[in-house]
């Protein structure tokens, strides 16, 4: 009989264990791969905001958008060339390579993406 019990309190355990998994949230789960190696997350520029050191992006093919913060260590590309952030505009697509700092993602790098 106890058997039994330990039994299905230890299955109890792995059911509510495999259900929290499935419960983080999908950004979560990406951000939390790639903190060993940075941070990376690519779409379409949606605002710039050059007084506060930010661009807010959306995901390439969904909805979700990002605050990307830069700052004067921001490297910015274009390809394999320098460019400035005055050649970012709303609608460019981009590639930012980073770290998070807490839930803020701070960019290393943004590379602009050549339009097609």
């Amino acid at each position: 009989m106890k058997k039994l019990v330990v039994f299905m309190l230890l299955a109890l355990l792995v059911g509510m264990c495999a259900a929290a998994q499935a419960a983080v949230p999908q950004e979560t789960k990406e951000k939390t791969a790639v903190s060993a190696k940075g941070a990376r997350w690519s779409g379409t520029v949606v605002r710039v905001d050059k007084e506060n050191g930010f661009l807010d992006v959306r995901k390439t093919g969904g909805t979700v958008e990002k605050r990307i913060y830069f700052n004067d260590a921001t490297k910015w590309t274009k390809g394999k060339e320098a460019i400035q952030l005055s050649d970012v505009k709303e609608s460019d697509k981009v590639v930012c390579l980073g770290k998070y700092e807490g839930e803020k993602f701070t960019a290393e790098r943004i590379n602009l993406r050549m339009q097609k």
